[in-house]
C-alpha cells in the first residue's frame, strides 16, 4: 500500500482524554481510534493543547507533560491498532501493518513555557510539530487575536541566536567530555601495557 487515504494534521482528542478521562479507542468526541480504523490507512497528528488564558496552577509545561503521559498510555493500551510514529518511514510501516500512525504535536509553544530548554524533552517524547502560538500571544510571538506585532523579526532572530548559542555550548560540552574520556582511556591503556 503506497498511499494513506486519511492523513489529518490536527485534533484535540488527547487534551480531552486527559481533561475528561476519555479513552482514545472509543469516545463521543470528534475522533477515536475505532472510527479511524475504518480507513484502509490512517495517520493522525494528536495535538497537546491547553488554553493559556486558563493556565493550570502548576503551569503549562506540567499540563503538557500530563497530556503526553495520556498519549503514551493510550498508545500502549491500543498497540493492537495504533503506533506512535516519529518518521515518514514509521508512518509507512504502520500503514503497511494495518495500524493507525499517530504523531504528536504541541499546539502553541506556551505548552513548553516558550523555553528552548524544553525542546529536548519534546524531541525525546516524539513531538513532531510545534505551533509558535495558539490564539493568544506568548513570549515568542503574537497571534491574529492578540498582539499581532509581537514576535517581530528582530525578536525571533534574537531567540534564534540564543537557541543556536545554547546548542553550540551543549555540543562543545559534549565534545569536551568525549575528549576527556578518550584521553583518560588512552592513559589507562598506556598504564595497563606498561608505557
Amino acid at each position: 500500500m503506497n498511499s494513506i487515504p486519511y492523513f489529518d494534521g490536527h485534533c484535540d482528542t488527547i487534551s480531552l482524554c486527559e481533561k475528561e478521562g476519555r479513552s482514545l479507542r472509543e469516545n463521543a468526541g470528534h475522533l477515536d481510534l475505532m472510527r479511524l480504523k475504518a480507513y484502509s490507512g490512517a495517520a493522525q497528528f494528536f495535538a497537546m493543547y491547553h488554553d493559556l488564558a486558563d493556565a493550570p496552577a502548576d503551569g503549562m509545561f506540567a499540563e503538557c507533560r500530563r497530556q503526553q503521559a495520556v498519549f503514551a498510555r493510550e498508545m500502549a493500551r491500543n498497540a493492537d491498532i495504533v503506533t506512535q510514529c516519529r518518521t515518514a518511514a514509521e508512518v509507512k510501516r504502520a500503514n503497511a501493518e494495518g495500524k493507525i500512525a499517530a504523531l504528536l504535536s504541541c499546539e502553541g509553544s506556551e505548552l513548553l513555557n516558550c523555553d528552548p530548554a524544553n525542546l529536548d524533552w519534546a524531541k525525546k517524547v516524539g513531538v513532531k510539530a510545534i505551533n509558535l502560538t495558539w490564539n493568544h500571544a506568548n513570549l515568542i510571538a503574537g497571534s491574529n487575536l492578540h498582539e499581532p506585532q509581537r514576535g517581530t523579526k528582530h525578536k525571533l532572530i534574537e531567540l534564534a541566536r540564543k537557541n543556536a548559542s545554547d546548542a553550540l555550548e551543549k555540543r562543545n560540552a559534549h565534545l569536551e567530555r568525549q575528549k576527556e574520556r578518550t584521553t583518560g582511556a588512552c592513559a589507562a591503556l598506556a598504564q595497563a601495557v606498561g608505557m
